[in-house]
């Protein structure tokens, strides 16, 4: 997959194209991709580094999947090029025929498919009579998905965003269509999950939506692993929540980028009134998990 970072020219033919912010890449999503992969030779996504919601209203939504985890979904699903664009004061100042006219300059997109709740331009103009004039006059055909469905709702990632936060992991699975993750770049910590015998990957979470804070079941690359999403109450560092990562089994240091994919709800997060008692219930925590899992 090729990524950009503006719009340069594609020689392709024969592009199809969707844009939108694409966060947690789910079934709804990869509706469109599979539509685009099927009446065209060359899939374009148009995605946005920050969300819309921060220009437009001041206050982004808390992010279901960082933008790296987001492209490296997109990748996995087949898309030919991506082009990650900055949503800014004058994109949001564009008529929907305007940003359209300006993409096409330079990619020659002969399909547009968009959700069918889609709309966009300035005051959301976009809508699908005017489009079909746009289309008319820029040589290009488009289509609406119907959205997809569960449960009689639909997929869409304020939906999936609440999932997360209420720790409902099964529901979750079920709209992103994989297990819900968290990835990210391992930061150095103070060591102690090293002192009590249970080494940890800290991952940061900042901008993330998260599910309830507490201790989970978890893999990472494979491997059988346990996690606390939290404040780290006994120690009483307050802060932004952090996820500390053990893999069980493996007094290893992890470093780098990790996917941590959640698999179970185990505890909540609980202050001990010592680091003894702590590391007593990580040990009663990781056998339960063991025993679990046999």
């Amino acid at each position: 997959m090729k990524v950009l970072s503006k719009l340069d020219p594609l020689p392709h033919t024969s592009i199809g194209l969707t844009f939108g912010n694409f966060d947690g890449v789910h079934l709804g999503h990869l509706a469109i991709l599979k539509t685009l992969k099927q009446v065209t030779n060359h899939t374009v996504v148009i995605t946005f580094l920050n969300h819309p919601k921060e220009i437009l209203q001041g206050e982004p939504p808390l992010r279901i999947c960082t933008h790296a985890h987001k492209i490296d979904l997109l990748k996995k699903n087949g898309v030919n090029t991506l082009i990650s664009l900055p949503f800014t004061k004058e994109l949001s100042h564009l008529s929907a025929k305007e940003f359209l006219s300006k993409i096409k300059l330079n990619i020659p997109f002969t399909q547009l498919i968009l959700g069918d709740d889609a709309r966009f331009g300035y005051q959301r103009d976009g809508t699908q009579e005017t489009i079909q004039e746009i289309g008319k006059e820029l040589d290009f055909s488009f289509l609406f998905l119907k959205p997809q469905t569960y449960d009689n709702f639909p997929i869409s990632s304020s939906r999936i965003r609440k999932c997360i936060q209420e720790g409902d992991l099964i529901l979750i699975k079920k709209l992103l269509g994989r297990p819900y993750s968290v990835r990210g770049s391992v930061i150095s910590g103070a060591g102690r999950g090293r002192q009590m015998g249970y080494p940890t990957a800290n991952l940061k979470t900042d901008g993330l939506v998260l599910p309830p804070m507490g201790v989970y079941a978890v893999s990472i690359e494979g491997k059988v692993g346990i996690a606390n999403l939290g404040l780290a109450p006994t120690f009483g560092e307050g802060g932004n929540p952090l996820l500390e990562v053990h893999i069980i089994n493996q007094n290893l240091s992890i470093e780098g980028e990790i996917e941590v994919t959640f698999e179970r709800f185990l505890r909540k997060e609980t202050k001990f009134e010592s680091i003894e008692a702590l590391r007593v219930q990580i040990e009663k925590d990781i056998n339960h998990l063991v025993c679990t899992r046999a």
